[in-house]
């Protein structure tokens, strides 16, 4: 089973920070990373290849320009096309040792098919690390959003190949979504932590105040507007389970539905 840590990134930097925490990770040892590098320049690009645990990229594609996280893993998937677990993760993650391990999940995917993206549990700083909530359990949440990285399997990568590739102002959410449209189920798993930065400097905040982005088809999950914080279009709240719209809600239970006949067709054939 091939299983890679995909990671979209524009800040060579936090490649780094991240390259040498999961050099101190063992529980990961067995998962190649591959990496979208984003505008990095030629010196950054050899400072890379140099770098303190750079053996552990596998596969890397170079953009000379920046393009939106969604559609970023989209071109990965379709491109590595071998591969049957993701994670996808972030650059501005740091991996904790003796705390960061996707084991657990993919246990729960191989038992679980009707499973659909299992998000991993996060803190922002280290400040918070005494706060986190760190236990051996699988929360039912219809959308989860990034948090310590998604992780999912090929079923679900299909799932996104079979939809619209669009610049997606919430990319991770907007991958909860379309597994919870396909009647499958999503999970924070609360046994695997990791440090993400979120909107530190350099990241999506750039892009969103250059780029008008994607939002939800409105049938499914409408937004709610937010005070303007990120450039002229994409001023929006982060949506959640909640504001799910009944005709979304109806899908879910109707594809739900549909699976399990096939699953009990398929054990009676």
């Amino acid at each position: 089973m091939k299983k890679l840590m995909l990671m979209p990134s524009c800040r060579p930097d936090g490649l780094a920070t991240f390259l040498r925490s999961l050099a101190d990770t063992p529980a990961l040892a067995d998962w190649e990373l591959g990496i979208y590098a984003q505008a990095y320049t030629p010196d950054q690009k050899d400072a890379i290849r140099d770098s303190y645990g750079a053996e552990r990229i596998t596969r890397v594609i170079y953009r000379d320009d920046r393009l939106a996280p969604y559609m970023a893993r989209a071109e990965c998937y379709a491109a590595w096309s071998d591969v049957d677990v993701w994670a996808s993760l972030d650059d501005d993650m740091e991996c904790l040792p003796g705390m960061t391990n996707y084991q657990a999940p993919l246990k729960w995917l191989e038992a679980n098919p009707l499973t659909g993206v299992i998000s991993c549990n996060w803190i922002k700083s280290e400040a918070l690390f005494r706060r986190a909530r760190y236990e051996q359990t699988f929360l039912p949440q219809a959308l989860v959003n990034m948090s310590g990285g998604q992780i999912y399997t090929r079923q679900m990568v299909d799932i996104i190949l079979r939809n619209p590739i669009l610049p997606y102002l919430f990319c991770d959410i907007q991958v909860a979504l379309l597994a919870y449209l396909e009647g499958l189920t999503n999970y924070r798993f609360l046994g695997s932590l990791l440090i993400h930065r979120i909107m530190g400097k350099g990241g999506l905040k750039t892009m969103f105040q250059t780029q008008k982005m994607e939002l939800p088809d409105p049938r499914w999950l409408p937004v709610k507007p937010s005070r303007p914080v990120y450039g002229p279009d994409n001023n929006y709240y982060m949506p959640d389970s909640s504001q799910l719209t009944v005709a979304a809600r109806e899908r879910h239970e109707r594809r739900l539905a549909e699976r399990l006949q096939e699953i009990g067709n398929a054990q009676e054939a």
